[in-house]
C-alpha cells in the first residue's frame, strides 16, 4: 500500500490499458513495488561531498525508491599518500529495501550505465565499501569519484517507512 498524494503511483489498470496517476489522498491497497522512483540516476539529488582520504560523513532520510549522488573527494593535499575509501550503508526497520551503488570513473562525473554494486547485509541493514590507491606523489592526479547510489523497495506493505542513508569516506 503506498500513500497516495506523497507519492506518486503510476498502475496500469485492468479496465485501462493507459497508464493513470493515482491522486486520491487515502491509502491505497495496492503493492509498494508499484512506486515508481521520484527521480532517474541522472538527476539524482546531489548530497554533500564527503572525504575519502580525510573523513567525514553525510547522511538523508526518506522513504520509498530514489537516487542519490555523492561525491567521494580526496582532501589531503600531502605528498604523501593517503589511500581513500568509502563505506554506503542503508538502514530500514519494517520495509525490506535494496541498495544500488554505482561507481564513477577516478577524477570524473557520474556513470549510471555501469554495473553497480549491491549492498550486502541483513535485518534491515546493507553496505557497500571500497578503497583505492591515492596515485599522488608529485604532480600526482585527482583520485575523487563519483557514486550514484540508488535506494529500491523490495517487500513491506508500509511504503511510507523511512530508511536512513549514510555515506562515509575515509573509512
Amino acid at each position: 500500500a503506498c500513500l497516495v498524494g506523497s507519492e506518486m503511483c503510476i498502475r496500469d489498470r485492468d479496465t485501462d490499458t493507459d497508464t493513470e496517476t493515482d491522486t486520491d489522498t487515502e491509502t491505497d491497497t495496492d503493492d509498494c513495488d508499484l512506486i515508481t522512483p521520484d527521480t532517474t540516476c541522472e538527476l539524482g539529488v546531489v548530497l554533500d561531498a564527503v572525504s575519502g582520504d580525510d573523513g567525514s560523513t553525510v547522511s538523508q532520510t526518506g522513504s520509498g525508491s530514489t537516487w542519490f549522488l555523492v561525491q567521494v573527494q580526496e582532501t589531503n593535499a600531502s605528498i604523501f599518500e593517503e589511500d581513500l575509501s568509502y563505506t554506503v550503508l542503508l538502514e530500514s526497520s519494517s520495509v525490506d529495501y535494496d541498495l544500488y551503488v554505482y561507481e564513477g570513473p577516478q577524477d570524473g562525473a557520474p556513470d549510471c550505465d555501469v554495473v553497480p554494486v549491491q549492498g550486502v547485509g541483513e535485518d534491515g541493514l546493507e553496505m557497500v565499501s571500497a578503497d583505492w590507491d591515492d596515485d599522488q606523489g608529485i604532480g600526482g592526479e585527482d583520485d575523487s569519484l563519483w557514486l550514484a547510489i540508488e535506494i529500491v523497495h523490495l517487500t513491506g506493505s508500509d511504503c511510507t517507512a523511512e530508511w536512513t542513508l549514510t555515506v562515509t569516506g575515509g573509512t
